[in-house]
């Protein structure tokens, strides 16, 4: 039995091109007709991500990578670094020439050369910044960085932080200790009352690794990482033949 489906959005259920297919959009609304609700988990802040919960309206959003959840717009979960925590990681990145983004409560922040919006059209509201002053509480830092082993040692220098590469580039994610997708889930379905195994979530890349594990039915998509779609129950179609979709309807007799 399924009562929830989440799903990962960059190269999981957007298509290269950052589109949702019509057909996609169509059987995510029969999943929720049959009574399962449908969420999305992302490492993308929330103000990056209105565009798609504007088409497909989940129950439940997760992002951030896992620090912050809603369920139908009400915050279940929000796990955040302090004031001086969030200034020592931008610092760090700062101070190496790196390029840094913030997600906070309130908005979604970057040092990008290349105006954001020009960058990523798809990307919502975004605030360019030289973060001169920055003095907010982050649920989420990313740093540009040559090296996993840089990634380690700033999380080390800030204690109960956590760190993950995304695949294809050199980008890591910063969050405090904890704050994952998998440790969301457990939450938002403890909260809502839905047992672990009745959840099906699917993803592509390494951040995604820990809530396929965790749920009832981890499926990746084609196109995942190798290490992602080993530790998956199912892979699915890639993201480009809506792998999410078409696995949804044949498990769901949809």
């Amino acid at each position: 039995m399924i009562r929830m489906a989440l799903t990962d959005l960059d190269d999981t259920l957007l298509r290269s091109d950052r589109s949702i297919s019509d057909f996609t959009v169509e059987v995510l609304g029969r999943c929720r007709a049959a009574g399962v609700l449908v969420g999305f988990c992302t490492a993308r802040g929330e103000q990056n991500i209105a565009p798609y919960v504007e088409r497909i309206h989940p129950d439940v959003v997760i992002s951030s990578g896992g620090a912050l959840a809603r369920f139908r717009g009400g915050i279940l979960h929000a796990v955040q670094f302090t004031q001086a925590e969030t200034r020592a990681l931008i610092d760090a990145g700062l101070s190496r020439g790196c390029e840094v983004t913030v997600d906070t409560l309130n908005g979604h922040y970057w040092n990008y050369a290349v105006d954001p919006l020009l960058a990523a059209p798809d990307w919502g509201e975004t605030i360019r910044t030289d973060y001169s002053g920055f003095c907010q509480e982050a649920l989420k830092v990313c740093i540009e960085l040559p090296e996993p082993a840089l990634a380690e040692s700033i999380a080390g220098s800030i204690g109960g932080c956590d760190w993950v590469r995304f695949s294809g580039g050199n980008w890591y994610k910063f969050t405090r200790a904890g704050a994952n997708k998998e440790s969301a889930i457990r939450d938002v379905a403890e909260r809502l009352g839905i047992p672990i195994p009745e959840v099906i979530a699917f993803g592509d890349d390494y951040g995604d690794i820990g809530m396929l594990k965790l749920c009832g039915t981890g499926v990746a998509v084609a196109n995942a990482a190798p290490e992602v779609r080993k530790a998956a129950d199912i892979v699915t179609d890639s993201n480009d033949c809506d792998g999410v979709a078409n696995c949804l309807k044949r498990l769901l007799n949809l």
